[in-house]
């Protein structure tokens, strides 16, 4: 297979329409929901063990510290992946990328009966490098391998998928758990259930068809631009040191601050069954803040700067809102000896998990809203690819401070207090970001393509307009 970042269109006389697909296997639709399912059996059940606070384990403190390791790796990782994921063929890629989240589940179940620290740690990091891969493959073929007037649908079947993960976990989670009405960790069947899941994902993963065999039903072929490592990272850096990139950043750094927050919150208020349910209700509160957000941003109440501003404006307040509910609930339990344990059949229950809730929905919503801003940015398939990965790689940077702090003997204060310190940087930043964003065309112009042969300079025509 030939290096390649990105899948892109051929050009010329290979732009034909009406082709007529040979092989469903090999078509658009059933490559997009191989990528589904892969992204439910690994990342969807990720995020239903995440969803449990610490991973279902008794103690936070660890799972904290070794999730700050998870997205310090996954956060060099994705500013080097789509260089890496150039080097072999995506299926594999992917396959290995799988690998790691099972790992990690193993690790947990380990933890949580042995006790055993060093391999938690060692799993977190190998599933940092894994994450990383993983995004850098689903992102060049969820949006690469589609025909263009088909790329959003099958990017938000790719989401579903995604999102059905942590329901259908959150079930199994709550069936196995509904006893369990104290203190303590998941029952460790509970961990063997989904390490047998996790194992479907690398041979599901297997099935993603090669870029050269895919089917368009318009006649397009997906085919690979050769860049070189110098290439990538030349780009990579001058996305970086674009002045509107720069203003995003610390909106990008702060997307998921907080949830190290919730996870520490759930796993030290809520009984075991309190804290199942909750890995399966609060992914509904990501689904309906995600999808609200993208009804609004593709509407056209407004003109697109002006959505984009009240949408930024909103999650402003949300974001504020939700960490002055934080400090509130923190101060009130904190008074309380015994601190509580919050079980549903207990009294202030809902007070305690709208927190969950509302932090759930906040995050899942500005999420659509920053990869809406990205792709304000550029119309280039391949700028995007830097840009979604250097969006995620901040994140991930964020998330790795913030399990850092969660995972030390600072106090729930200093979260807090950095939560709101970062909300009064990152919005009035990512405003001065997008009060002059054109209404029809990207931010910054489009790169010129560039020739195979010329690829090791660099060259990258991504200029402020």
């Amino acid at each position: 297979m030939s290096s390649a970042a990105l899948p892109e269109l051929e050009s010329g006389a290979r732009q034909a329409t009406g082709s007529k697909i040979k092989s469903w296997y090999y078509g658009t639709l059933a490559q997009a929901i191989i990528i589904g399912l892969v992204s439910f059996f690994s990342i969807g059940m990720y995020n239903a063990l995440s969803g449990l606070g610490a991973g279902g384990l008794a103690s936070a403190t660890v799972w904290n510290q070794a999730t700050a390791m998870l997205f310090a790796f996954l956060c060099v990782t994705c500013c080097f992946a789509p260089v890496l994921v150039n080097q072999f063929p995506l299926r594999y890629s992917l396959a290995l990328s799988c690998c790691s989240y099972t790992l990690y589940a193993a690790s947990l179940y380990l933890n949580s009966k042995n006790g055993t620290t060093w391999f938690l740690l060692l799993a977190n990091a190998i599933n940092g490098i894994g994450a990383g891969l993983m995004f850098a493959v689903e992102g060049a073929v969820v949006v690469g391998y589609p025909e263009q007037q088909r790329r959003g649908k099958y990017i938000a079947l790719w989401i579903a998928f995604r999102n059905l993960g942590p329901i259908v976990g959150g079930s199994i989670l709550l069936g196995l758990n509904v006893s369990t009405d104290g203190a303590g960790s998941i029952g460790l069947n509970s961990y063997a259930v989904f390490i047998g899941l996790l194992c479907v994902s690398p041979f599901i993963a297997l099935l993603l068809a090669s870029p050269e065999k895919v089917q368009r039903q318009d006649g397009t072929k997906v085919v690979f631009h050769e860049t070189t490592l110098r290439a990538e990272l030349k780009q990579s850096w001058r996305f970086l040191r674009t002045p509107k990139v720069l203003l995003l950043l610390p909106i990008f750094f702060c997307s998921w601050f907080a949830d190290s927050f919730v996870s520490t919150y759930n796993s030290s208020f809520y009984t075991v069954r309190v804290r199942a349910l909750s890995s399966l209700v609060t992914p509904c509160a990501g689904n309906i803040g995600s999808f609200l957000v993208g009804l609004f941003l593709d509407s056209k109440l407004f003109t697109r700067r002006r959505r984009a501003l009240i949408a930024l404006g909103f999650f402003c307040l949300f974001n504020l809102g939700t960490w002055a509910y934080a400090a509130a609930n923190t101060a009130h339990y904190k008074s309380l000896d015994p601190a509580p344990r919050f079980d549903w059949t207990s009294d202030g229950f809902g007070r305690a998990y709208l927190l969950t809730f509302f932090t759930t929905m906040e995050e899942l919503g500005c999420q659509s809203l920053l990869y809406f801003l990205v792709g304000c940015l550029t119309d280039d398939l391949h700028e995007l690819v830097h840009l979604t990965g250097i969006l995620r790689g901040v994140e991930g940077a964020g998330q790795a401070v913030a399990y850092g702090i969660s995972g030390s003997t600072a106090s729930h204060w200093v979260t807090v207090g950095i939560g709101f310190g970062l909300c009064t940087i990152a919005y009035p930043s990512a405003y001065l970001a997008l009060r002059d964003m054109p209404e029809d065309t990207a931010v910054l112009t489009p790169a010129v393509t560039t020739p195979p042969e010329k690829a090791d300079e660099g060259s990258c025509d991504l200029e402020e307009k």
